[in-house]
C-alpha cells in the first residue's frame, strides 16, 4: 500500500497522495513492406503516465524500418482508469495509418478500446505486460 502524507497548513488539511506507477511495455513489429518513416503520438493525458508523457518521450518522430521491432517499457499512473493514446505511421511511400489504444490493457486493468485505420492492417495482442502492435500490409 503507498504512503498518504497529510499535512496542516493555515488551519487547512490537505492530503497529498505519492505517485505509484504500473509496469507496462508497448512492442511495434512493423512487418510491412514500407519504412515507417516517422511516428507521431498524440491524445495523451499526462496524468495517466509516470512521467507525464508516456509513448510521446518514447515513440514521438520515431523510425522503424521494414522488419524491425521496437520495444520500450512505459510506467502508467496506478491511479488512472485509462490510459488511452494514438499513434500514427507515416510510411516512405507518403502513406498512413494510425492505431489507438489503452496502455492499461497491458495490466489487465481497462479494455483495450482499440481502434485503426489508414493504409495498413494494424492488429494488437497482449503478451504478459506487454502489449504487441503489428503492422502489416493489406
Amino acid at each position: 500500500m503507498q504512503p498518504i502524507f497529510f499535512c496542516l497548513f493555515f488551519g487547512l488539511f490537505f492530503v497529498s497522495v505519492s505517485a505509484r506507477s504500473q509496469e507496462t511495455h508497448l512492442m511495434i513489429q512493423n512487418f510491412s513492406k514500407e519504412d515507417i518513416i516517422t511516428t507521431i503520438v498524440s491524445g495523451v493525458d499526462g496524468f495517466d503516465f509516470e512521467d507525464g508523457n508516456g509513448p510521446i518521450e518514447r515513440f514521438q518522430n520515431k523510425a522503424i524500418p521494414s522488419g524491425a521491432t521496437v520495444e520500450t517499457r512505459m510506467e502508467v499512473n496506478y491511479y488512472a482508469s485509462n490510459c488511452p493514446f494514438t499513434m500514427t505511421f507515416w510510411f516512405e511511400d507518403n502513406s498512413s495509418a494510425w492505431y489507438r489504444i489503452n496502455q492499461k490493457y497491458a495490466i489487465g486493468e481497462a479494455e483495450a478500446g482499440f481502434s485503426t485505420g489508414g493504409t495498413r492492417n494494424i492488429s494488437y495482442r497482449k503478451t504478459g505486460i506487454t502489449i504487441v502492435i503489428t503492422v502489416l500490409d493489406k
